[in-house]
């Protein structure tokens, strides 16, 4: 299945699975067709934990834990190249 990634105003990538709601909510209109897992509109690793990218790092399961680099995850990191 074909999701939809997109950069969201706060410097947040987001995943969905219409193309129509990530159009809405993109800060600079790049879309990016994607199939990464993902739930609640972020992606999820292998563990079931959100991932959580926003400007150049990752909070793992919570906005609020500490960041890791982004490199840490090299899909990630591609596709957030791709939006911003």
């Amino acid at each position: 299945m074909t999701e939809y990634a997109y950069m969201s105003k706060s410097g947040t990538i987001h995943i969905v699975d219409k193309r129509s709601d990530a159009e809405e909510a993109s800060v600079n209109g790049k879309i990016v067709e994607t199939n990464l897992p993902h739930r609640g509109g972020y992606e999820i690793d292998a563990a079931g934990e959100n991932l959580i990218a926003e400007d150049g790092v990752v909070h793992i399961d919570d906005a609020h834990s500490a960041p890791v680099s982004l490199d840490r995850f090299p899909e990630l990191k591609a596709l957030y190249d791709k939006v911003k």
